[in-house]
Formats: C-alpha cells, sequence, structure tokens
C-alpha cells in the first residue's frame, strides 16, 4: 500500500528551486555572514558554520570531552541585541572577545 494516495504522480512531477541567498553563522547566536557561494558535500554543513560560541561564563567547556549544554549557557543575539554590534569574520583560529 503507498504512504501517499497520489505516490504514482511524484515519480513523473519536476521540482524547480532556486536559492536566493546563502548565510552562514560563524559565531552561534550572533549575526549571519553573507557568503556569495558556498562549497557543499552530502551529510555537511556550511564550512566554519557555528565554529564558534560565546559562554554566559557558567561552565567550562573541556575539549578533551565536550558535552551538548543548553541555549541558556550562551550568548545570543535575542537575549542580548549590544551583539549586533560585533562583527564576526570566519577566521578559523580561535578568537578571544572581551566584552
Amino acid at each position: 500500500m503507498p504512504m501517499c494516495r497520489n505516490a504514482h504522480l511524484l515519480s513523473s512531477m519536476v521540482v524547480s528551486m532556486k536559492i536566493d541567498s546563502l548565510y552562514r553563522y560563524p559565531v552561534k547566536g550572533l549575526s549571519p555572514e553573507a557568503l556569495p557561494s558556498v562549497d557543499v558535500e552530502t551529510g555537511r554543513g556550511f564550512a566554519f558554520d557555528r565554529l564558534y560560541a560565546i559562554t554566559d561564563g557558567s561552565f567550562v567547556f573541556d575539549e578533551a570531552n565536550p558535552i551538548p549544554m543548553l541555549k541558556t549557557h550562551f550568548l545570543m543575539l535575542a537575549r542580548f541585541e549590544r551583539l549586533a554590534l560585533l562583527k564576526p569574520n570566519s577566521i578559523p583560529t580561535p578568537i578571544i572577545w572581551k566584552l
């Protein structure tokens, strides 16, 4: 039994899509960076997307034993509007900002 009543019609459909713009977020929760183009690989996101995050200082990140943390442990534009003043670049090296 087909999952869709009109499954036989789906195989003949042509789907057309247009990508209008591309963005990545070098720092999780901050402003996006517009990209003119991007290389993609199956099963992978954009290079350097959300490579960094800014914690609220309530925990110590252990690179050797990373554990997922709730969003509330990180600074984000939705809660701290002044973060919009930061314009991060996608630099694949550690950065430290003192606010």
